[in-house]
């Protein structure tokens, strides 16, 4: 079996990572991204994105803390191929 390594890194998701998530879906979902974004700066969520060392986000996702006052939610994940 032949084994791959990656070194990825995780950040906060930002505007400048949106041309490069159109793997992620729909223009209508890159879209949702952006309120996500916006979400995530007001603190109602953190929306992450797992990056090459190149900086490519290669995988999404995001945790909305305003689903329940106690529990969180896994908002979504999406990832490259």
């Amino acid at each position: 079996m032949t084994e791959i390594r990656l070194h990825l890194s995780v950040r906060d998701l930002t505007d400048a990572d949106l041309p490069s998530c159109g793997w992620a879906g729909y223009p209508k979902h890159v879209r949702e991204l952006v309120h996500q974004i916006r979400r995530a700066e007001a603190g109602e969520v953190d929306y992450l994105a797992v990056c090459t060392p190149a900086g490519l986000p290669v995988a999404v996702g995001g945790i909305d803390y305003t689903d329940a006052p106690i529990d969180v939610k896994l908002r979504e994940q999406g990832r490259f191929g």
